[in-house]
């Protein structure tokens, strides 16, 4: 069967008898994409002799309504096409196309297209550079969100636009045979008047902030006012013991020149070279990032990207997601407090004291650092979210090892004679994990690594485990040697958090990049519980202190991070490691003002939890 327009020299298209008894074949003729009048069409019957067959004319492709669902069932011989004629003012509002099914095992391809052609059995599986289009793939729902910046805009125009749904055979994997049920509908959604929320979400960061800080404040008073006095009173007696034994005869140091001084005193802190670590990668991540983002946006392929489709919020701008970006801002507003507590502070010591201690010193500038590294947090957050996937992943754990790392050094160089150097923490220990990091995104990903790479990389990560075992060891056990008694709880520890990464370096094979995650938070829990019970076997800090305010802050501290991990982990909308149609199946609505789900509620949270753990670690750094 031949179908031809009104000029019978242009063919529309052909259809030849299905060669399946329980299916039809069926041919979609798509109409004008500007005009809503029904056009004539010449249908031409040919065939063999004595061949039956029979014919059903439908209205093609099938019209369909705001908020009224449509269930078809697709296979792998046909593809549903719909007709969507916007109403007006259209453009005010995000338009959810959304379609659900009950079977998760077939994939299939939901496309929205200003074209006909575009959505057709031929074509619905092709992505172009047209911006004419947008593709996804979903198993059990998937939703494509049209908006006035999205590519192709939605506007106010009366024009139509085509919606095709078919069975996506990418991989050669789906049977021939495969049925799906589909139901789709189409809503209006976000009307992008998002002022007064995002307003609300700043005041309330920035209030928790300064409450957190200040009820830390507080605590951190009555802890270290009987521990300094005392300090000091030890200081100045040792001072006093130790004059007579000078000799006048000493000799004096050898003057140096200003310029020799001054050579002397630069030295690389935590906090600048967190800061310069920090400006230098965003540079690489945002060039990456964002050419994938313009990637996905040009081809019109939401599969490149891993969204939560289902809460998706455009700015007023650009089609990127909105909600999950701004979330990060908690990190930035909370580190940018952190910053100014830590210089008052600062200032509050060097007012009170002529000399600042060695150790004080390094509390501070690592109290800097953690402020750099949350700001930095928060802004590789903002970049990984306008397009998530698995390589890009790597940018947002890039400042979680650094803070992590910084928990355990400022446990360590707090009473340390000889503490970590910024240098070697950021040299030795950060740009080796960065690079590993990287190597097992790209390992995960799907373009894999050869093999001979791959048994080069555990070699090169064993070594590397080895040094840093064996060299932090060195210090830790000299500087328990220096300090006191402590070296069992220290030593278990210690071996603890060895032993922790190999573990989930067998647990996470396949996945890299989570594996040094997960081993990067359980070593700063073991650092900060370690260092917990090595203080509270001394005899000048009685943990009783700690139950004057200090225990409401620390459950408080725990709640937080509790509720956090579970959305992290049970509450997830996506799944970066899984298909993109599997991802999907975890997409979930907005739960808080109809702009932030799941996640976002998990950078909030973290967030202010991670405010509260530096100020506790800060605060044990100085015991």
């Amino acid at each position: 069967m031949s179908v031809y327009g009104t000029d019978e020299s242009r063919i529309l298209g052909h259809l030849d008898v299905s060669t399946s008894e329980a299916d039809w074949s069926s041919l979609i003729v798509c109409p004008s994409r500007y005009s809503n009048e029904v056009q004539d069409k010449h249908l031409i019957f040919s065939g063999s002799p004595n061949l039956s067959f029979t014919v059903q004319i439908d209205s093609s492709p099938r019209r369909i309504k705001l908020n009224e669902p449509q269930t078809v069932r697709v296979t792998p011989e046909n593809v549903q096409v719909f007709q969507f004629l916007p109403p007006e003012d259209i453009a005010k509002t995000q338009l959810d196309v959304t379609a659900t099914s009950e079977s998760g095992d077939v994939p299939a391809y939901l496309k929205v297209s200003r074209v006909c052609k575009d959505v057709e059995k031929d074509n619905i599986d092709e992505v172009d550079y047209k911006g004419e289009s947008i593709r996804l793939s979903f198993a059990k729902k998937g939703r494509i969100t049209l908006s006035k910046v999205s590519v192709p805009p939605l506007t106010d125009s009366t024009s139509s636009w085509f919606i095709g749904i078919a069975i996506k055979n990418a991989t050669g994997e789906t049977p021939f045979n495969a049925k799906k049920s589909v139901t789709l509908e189409l809503n209006k959604s976000f009307d992008y008047s998002y002022g007064g929320t995002i307003s609300l979400f700043v005041l309330l960061s920035i209030v928790a902030g300064l409450l957190i800080s200040l009820a830390w404040a507080f605590c951190i008073q009555r802890l270290h006012q009987n521990t300094d006095k005392s300090q000091g009173t030890e200081t100045e007696l040792s001072r006093q013991g130790n004059q007579p034994q000078q000799s006048s005869s000493r000799r004096k140091p050898r003057a140096s020149s200003p310029l020799v001084n001054k050579i002397k005193t630069i030295k690389p802190t935590h906090s600048y070279t967190a800061a310069i670590v920090g400006f230098m990668l965003m540079i690489g991540a945002g060039q990456f990032v964002f050419a994938n983002w313009h990637l996905m946006k040009d081809e019109g392929d939401r599969d490149i990207c891993y969204y939560n489709d289902f809460c998706y919020r455009v700015s007023q701008w650009h089609d990127i997601p909105f909600n999950l970006m701004i979330s990060n801002l908690v990190y930035i507003i909370h580190g940018l407090i952190l910053a100014t507590f830590v210089y008052y502070w600062e200032r509050k010591e060097r007012l009170t004291k002529k000399n600042l201690s060695k150790p004080e010193e390094h509390v501070f500038s690592i109290g800097y650092a953690f402020a750099w590294a949350m700001i930095f947090e928060g802004l590789f957050s903002l970049v990984y979210h306008l397009c998530p996937s698995k390589l890009t992943f790597q940018f947002d754990t890039a400042f979680m090892f650094v803070i992590a790392g910084l928990i355990v050094i400022s446990l360590y160089n707090g009473t340390a004679k000889d503490p970590v150097g910024a240098a070697n923490f950021f040299l030795y220990f950060l740009v080796p994990l960065l690079i590993f990091n990287y190597l097992g995104a790209v390992r995960h990903s799907e373009t894999g690594l050869p093999t001979l790479i791959e048994i080069f990389i555990f070699v090169a990560l064993g070594f590397w485990l080895v040094g840093v075992f064996i060299w932090a060891g060195l210090k830790l056990f000299k500087a328990d040697r220096d300090n006191g008694n402590n070296a069992v709880i220290m030593s278990i520890g210690f071996a603890v958090g060895f032993i922790v990464p190999i573990v989930f370096l067998i647990c996470f094979n396949s996945n890299l990049s989570q594996a040094f995650l997960i081993s990067c938070i359980a070593e700063s829990v073991i650092a900060i519980l370690t260092k917990f019970v090595a203080q509270c076997r001394r005899k000048r800090l009685e943990c009783e202190r700690y139950l004057v305010c200090g225990i409401i802050y620390v459950l408080l501290m725990l709640s937080l991070w509790s509720y956090a991990f579970y959305l992290f982990f049970e509450k997830g909308t996506t799944d970066k490691a899984e298909t993109p149609e599997k991802s999907r199946n975890l997409n979930q609505d907005c739960i808080t003002r109809g702009f932030f789900d799941d996640h976002d509620l998990w950078h909030i949270l973290s967030s202010h939890a991670l405010l509260m753990t530096v100020y506790l670690v800060m605060s044990m750094s100085r015991e």
